[in-house]
């Protein structure tokens, strides 16, 4: 039954869709009916359309977004979530066309790179090629640079485009090198090019713009960090911003006698070679916004440069910021907030004439809650978190039919450490059971230094140990609750962390503790706890009779960031994306392992990645990455 619902994911998923689409159109009720997308992961870009009018923005997930200047509101997903990053963005041809470089930031595996050309208002992709780029975000008016590497020439060349024309460069400099450099700035007139080859160079290059001759060669003196090169508008004087290591002052020099003699200004701040800038003219002031590299909370800086001198402001943003684009048509500068666990990522807006933040953007104060209905049909609501453990979450539970919180003001914690006089580390929710396991201490395991895993009935409001055994692993994996079968490790595998040790496992029954012998990533229980599916670190599946821990299925997956969901008496799920891409492939499937009788079944869905599913009464729901909900058949 539940393979025949699943196979039919698609046609049930485009008929919800579209009676969907329907309802909204028929909606006659009063109410008004919007979507509002945000980004719920890093921000990689940001840039103002060439009107000025709108923000556009990319994240890791590959999603694009469209607000708008004035208001913020949202206003367009130009591009939904992919399984590679958006990391940068321009906006083309009077904002008709938007070209997107889908890559992943540090260059990981650039031979994938692709450019995607698509335009803004037909919602068309008209081209997709495979390409490996970056942009550069120019101070130049109506320009923008691109960065590539030649691999036939073994050299990296920047192009300057004009915004509003063909992709046919206005400039093009050329210089052998076998990385990117770390800090790059073009004149005004496009006749030079200067930029410092890595991290803490002692030298800054500066050519002209045929890139047969080297112009000069500055020497960087050894206490400072270049981390910004720009030129002047009018006479095209080469400035450089650096972090003066043994002050922790942030200096700025004019570099057109070709050394470092004395900064033409200087500011207490403390900034990094990390440290991200954006510079506009607006009229005869040049803008200059500086974000702190790293993930510390430091204000950011501005820079104010004109006729009279230097000024500058510090942005109270008590928890900084990522990324910035100037809006010179309103003088606002527009942050994107360091995440901080937050759902949402959000923007904060400051204006620099009036030295003021004139708001954050969207206005959400608190995580999201969720909700489900527990099996007894009482039911739980808590705040959305970016792991599974739920101890410091607020959650609330109600009985079947009420909104009365049996825990009150009490967080799920607090409420454990005062009714039950357990101190919690960890809890986990096993949903579809109405059980939390929970690690921590009562009276007695405080006296004797040994903590436990208990299991709290929500229902019941009754907890109970799980095992009185000392246990020598304590990273929770998994737990069947009718069989009290505990999985625990000596530590937790997550998927795009670029981990490459094993965890140990061990199965843990009443007083009983088997070692499962070898090093993996991820092991989930079957639903009549018969079986044990594990990934090793090298990949491996195995499916073992949980009893006795004989293997009774292998098969060797593509490496990759797993997803494992055990539905049905005894079967698997796992879905795969994989790490290693195909241009030519879709990178992505997964594998339903029906065992029955110790005989596995394999079936594999291509393409097709499941979030989530859930399971019970014949009644299936799930969730497919990239596509949508689909509920029974």
């Amino acid at each position: 039954m539940m393979k025949y619902m699943l196979a039919r994911w698609m046609v049930v998923s485009f008929l919800i869709w579209a009676n969907y689409q329907f309802s909204l159109a028929q909606a006659d009720s009063g109410y008004k009916i919007a979507f509002k997308d945000y980004h719920s992961v890093e921000i990689l870009d940001i840039k103002l359309s060439q009107d000025r009018k709108y923000i556009l923005t990319s994240d890791y997930d590959g999603k694009v977004l469209m607000f708008d200047a004035e208001t913020f509101d949202f206003v367009q997903t130009i591009k939904s979530p992919g399984t590679i990053p958006v990391s940068g963005i321009q906006s083309i041809r009077q904002d008709s066309v938007l070209l997107m470089s889908q890559r992943y930031p540090l260059g990981f595996r650039p031979e994938f790179d692709t450019l995607v050309v698509k335009n803004r208002y037909m919602d068309t992709l008209f081209h997709k090629q495979q390409f490996s780029f970056q942009f550069i975000d120019l101070d130049v008016d109506g320009h923008f640079g691109m960065l590539n590497y030649d691999k036939d020439r073994g050299e990296f060349s920047l192009s300057v485009f004009n915004n509003n024309m063909d992709l046919a460069a206005t400039a093009s400099f050329g210089y052998p090198a076998i990385s990117r450099p770390h800090i790059i700035a073009v004149s005004h007139h496009f006749e030079k090019i200067a930029y410092s080859p890595a991290l803490k160079s002692r030298e800054i290059i500066v050519m002209d713009r045929s890139g047969e001759s080297q112009s000069d060669t500055i020497t960087v003196p050894e206490n400072e960090e270049v981390f910004s090169l720009f030129f002047d508008r009018d006479n095209h004087d080469l400035y450089a911003l650096t972090s003066n290591v043994d002050e922790d002052k942030t200096n700025l020099y004019n570099l057109n006698s070709g050394t470092f003699a004395t900064p033409v200004y200087t500011v207490d701040y403390y900034a990094t070679g990390f440290d991200k800038v954006s510079i506009r003219y607006d009229g005869d002031q040049q803008i200059i916004s500086v974000i702190h590299g790293t993930n510390l909370p430091v204000k950011p800086l501005v820079v104010i440069r004109n006729k009279d001198g230097f000024s500058s402001q510090n942005v109270d943003l008590p928890y900084g910021a990522t990324k910035a684009a100037i809006n010179t048509e309103r003088h606002e500068i527009i942050y994107v907030n360091q995440a901080h666990d937050k759902n949402i990522q959000n923007f904060s807006v400051y204006n620099y004439h009036s030295e003021k933040l004139t708001g954050t953007f969207p206005e959400a104060t608190n995580n999201f809650y969720s909700s489900l209905f527990l099996p007894d049909n009482s039911w739980i609501a808590l705040t959305t978190g970016y792991r599974e453990d739920i101890i410091g979450q607020d959650i609330k539970y109600f009985e079947a039919g009420t909104f009365n919180n049996r825990f009150g003001a009490l967080s799920f914690k607090n409420y454990l450490e005062v009714t039950h006089n357990i101190l919690a580390y960890y809890a986990k929710l096993i949903e579809n059971k109405g059980i939390a396991v929970i690690y921590g201490n009562d009276r007695d395991s405080i006296l004797s230094g040994h903590s436990h895993y208990y299991r709290y009935d929500f229902a019941a409001d009754r907890i109970s140990r799980i095992t009185d055994t000392k246990l020598n692993r304590i990273a929770f994996q998994d737990y069947h609750v009718e069989k009290n079968i505990l999985l625990l490790g000596n530590g937790y595998y997550y998927n795009h962390q670029g981990q490459t040790e094993g965890i140990q496992f061990e199965l843990v029954r009443g007083h009983s503790i088997t070692p499962v012998e070898g090093a993996y990533k991820f092991g989930k229980l079957a639903n009549n706890g018969q079986y044990l599916l594990t990934i090793s670190k090298d990949d491996l599946l195995e499916i073992r009779d949980a009893e006795t821990l004989q293997t009774i299925y292998t098969k060797e997956l593509t490496a990759g960031s797993y997803n494992l969901h055990s539905v049905d008496e005894s079967t698997f799920f796992v879905s795969n994306s994989f790490s290693y891409l195909d241009m030519d492939q879709c990178n992505r499937e997964t594998d339903i392992f029906e065992v029955k009788d110790g005989i596995v079944t394999v079936t594999t869905i291509p393409c097709i990645v499941y979030n989530k599913i859930a399971n019970a009464n014949e009644n299936v729901g799930y969730i497919v990455g990239d596509f949508g909900i689909g509920i029974n058949n």
